[in-house]
């Protein structure tokens, strides 16, 4: 056979992985004994935080999430569009494409369990069957794009009536040269806009003494001050002016600690909405190098302390900063890429001598060892990331909260794509693609088109875990319970503290972002490829939409929103999946021969790009 031809017949593009089945029953077993303890557990402690917690909560599904924030809307409604998508496609393609990729009359074959529904084991005689796959990308990606057209309408129209009380925009303008005065300030904005202009003024950052050194020196002070006119000042005498003089400044900083200049560094501007856009577009071209952040009308979103930087010295601290956030993917790529090798295990004894020992665990050990195990250990990197990533967010220099919480979204999700997804799907087969690659270099196209989608039965594991824990992890939010555990038992624990505490958010919503982006992202990759991926994603995500909305009313507008913009990127997250999909549905479709012909897919390819054409012009 031609090396260049990749042969994908008799089920060869899975053969040899074949207990893929036993793993998923096994990551099954393992997420519901996790949800098990987690629900036992909030159902034993409940009565002692029963303010917290409360069954008759769940009945407020129903309700409608219009007195929360616009972040908390936008959740909803991302949970409810991704649920419509893979739910839709679950119910009218699975039963058609799960039937076309099963291997018929092959009982000798060592393809079993879950491999049998693979893509790739389309028979060589049978490839008009792939028309089916490329019938179902189209419908995937029409009713993709028409579900989220319609999310956005409705999520713009709330978002209309949250800020129809509000007949002007405020901005704060920074970077203000210190050479100009507050008059000139207030002339130059006023002809600029005609709007109202606050003034912020650069305050002195001296420290001011402590009140211990001014009683101290006053008793050096001497009574007599003045010199008469026939004595000559002498060195004492100056010493004990300047300890007056000195004395005069502290006293003066201990009644006004801060010194205000005759210049502004920062300007707050109240324009109306008709004339808002006009500070979009012709602010940062006009008046260089005036910069212009949209605040709310509190100012309590604004940081002050960062916002008084100049903007070369917040830029260069947010690029060392974005420099450490790498630093730490590639550090923690380490365990992830333990994880997915540990997952191919036992096809790596069949080409690795060492590994022999593995040949000897008993079934269902192994089963656990290469499915569970793998899942537990990017799950418990997973959950310790957003931590770092949180304390990492706090150093860099941005104007307001709702950009902090913007550029933490970004480095998480960026983190989930790059660890979760992509370096595990590489990871699956790198380990197998390599050992045998060293055996039979030759075969390096074949290798990896039989290798690839082995990523898919991993990620049904992925999908069902991470449903059945973050289904349990709402329910009974183990993270608000050992925090106040914590606090009450070795801090502070009066009435008002732990009224603060539990007046706090149930979870992070930027967070749950990233990682609703995440499930979106690979359930929309192999919703074609491997479509049983569908049913865990669809079932897992519905549940987590039941279980999120009553704690998304508990979410209120605070300095830290976004005003909903992480949802739109979001959806932008989501189109990376779709590409992705296309892509790798043309690939196969590339890749794909048989007996007669050495492309046998290649109208089925031009079909895929088409999508892809038709996608961007939408």
């Amino acid at each position: 056979m031609d090396p260049n031809t990749i042969a994908i017949g008799n089920g060869s593009a899975q053969q040899d992985y074949g207990s893929s089945f036993d793993d998923f029953l096994a990551s099954i077993q393992v997420g519901a004994f996790v949800a098990a303890v987690q629900i036992g557990g909030f159902v034993i402690l409940r009565r002692r935080y029963c303010g917290k917690w409360n069954i008759r909560s769940f009945y407020t599904i129903f309700y409608d999430l219009e007195s929360s924030c616009l972040d908390a809307i936008g959740l909803f409604a991302l949970l409810r569009l991704l649920t419509r998508i893979f739910g839709l496609t679950a119910i009218f393609m699975v039963p058609l494409l799960v039937p076309l990729n099963y291997v018929h009359r092959h009982a000798d074959s060592s393809i079993h369990g879950l491999d049998k529904f693979s893509c790739l084991n389309i028979l060589e005689g049978n490839t008009d069957r792939l028309w089916a796959h490329l019938a179902a990308a189209y419908w995937f990606t029409g009713l993709f794009c028409l579900h989220s057209r319609c999310e956005l309408a409705n999520f713009v129209d709330i978002r209309h009536m949250h800020d129809s009380g509000t007949a002007s925009r405020f901005y704060l303008v920074t970077d203000v040269p210190n050479r100009l005065g507050n008059a000139l300030m207030e002339s130059m904005f006023h002809k600029l806009y005609g709007c109202q202009v606050r003034l912020h003024t650069t305050r002195d950052n001296k420290t001011p003494f402590r009140k211990k050194h001014v009683e101290k020196n006053t008793r050096k002070v001497s009574t007599k001050l003045l010199p008469t006119e026939r004595t000559k000042p002498t060195p004492g005498y100056l010493q004990r002016c300047r300890i007056g003089q000195d004395k005069e400044r502290m006293q003066e900083y201990l009644t006004k600690p801060c010194v205000e200049y005759d210049f502004s560094s920062l300007a707050i501007l109240k324009i109306f909405e008709a004339d808002s856009a006009i500070v979009r577009d012709v602010m940062p071209q006009t008046v260089w190098p005036l910069h212009t952040y949209p605040v709310s009308e509190t100012l309590d979103c604004i940081s002050w302390l960062n916002a008084r930087k100049p903007r070369a010295r917040r830029t260069l601290i947010n690029i060392i900063m974005t420099v450490f956030s790498l630093g730490l993917s590639v550090v923690l790529a380490l365990p992830v890429t333990f994880s997915a090798s540990l997952g191919q295990i036992e096809d790596l004894t069949q080409n690795i001598a060492w590994l022999d020992w593995v040949n000897r665990i008993p079934p269902r050990a192994l089963a656990y060892l290469q499915d569970a195990v793998p899942q537990l250990l990017v799950a418990a990197v997973v959950a310790l990331v957003p931590s770092l990533l949180r304390y990492l967010s706090s150093w860099h220099h941005h104007v307001t909260h709702a950009q902090a919480e913007i550029a933490y979204y970004r480095y998480y999700s960026a983190f989930l794509f790059l660890q979760a997804f992509l370096l595990v799907s590489i990871s699956s087969s790198l380990m197998v693609t390599l050992s045998e690659v060293f055996n039979k270099p030759s075969a390096i196209p074949r290798v990896l088109a039989l290798n690839l989608p082995k990523a898919g039965n991993y990620f049904i594991s992925f999908l069902t875990l991470q449903g059945f824990s973050l289904f349990a992890d709402m329910i009974a939010q183990w993270a608000y319970l050992l925090k106040r555990t914590f606090k009450s038992r070795f801090l502070s624990s009066t009435p008002r503290y732990l009224a603060a505490i539990a007046s706090q958010d149930p979870f992070s919503i930027t967070g749950m972002y990233s990682t609703v982006a995440l499930l979106g992202v690979i359930a929309t990759v192999y919703s074609v490829i491997t479509p049983l991926d569908l049913l865990p994603s669809s079932l897992g995500l519905f549940a987590l939409l039941m279980a999120t909305k009553p704690a998304l009313r508990r979410f209120k507008e605070n300095a830290a929103g976004t005003n909903g913009e992480i949802f739109s990127n979001v959806i932008n997250q989501l189109f990376v999946g779709l590409y992705i999909m296309q892509l790798c549905l043309a690939g196969i479709f590339t890749s794909v021969g048989s007996k007669t012909a050495r492309f046998a897919c290649r109208r089925r390819d031009e079909g895929t790009y088409v999508i892809i054409g038709d996608q961007n012009a939408a």
